[in-house]
């Protein structure tokens, strides 16, 4: 099968497993400036851009 190039138009949601949250929570909101939305014990959420049709 070969690969087409399509631009992405949306992105719902992305999960990343990682070693270190607090290292990785740390980059996303101070380095990359992203909104920490809620956090949990192993997990972190962040706001990638405004909502769309209910959807965060």
């Amino acid at each position: 099968m070969g690969s087409t190039n399509r631009p992405i138009r949306g992105l719902g949601e992305i999960a990343l497993r990682v070693v270190d949250l607090d290292a990785m929570q740390h980059f996303y909101a101070e380095v990359i400036g992203m909104e920490l939305m809620q956090h949990f014990s192993q997990s972190a959420f962040f706001r990638i851009a405004e909502g769309v049709a209910g959807h965060t």
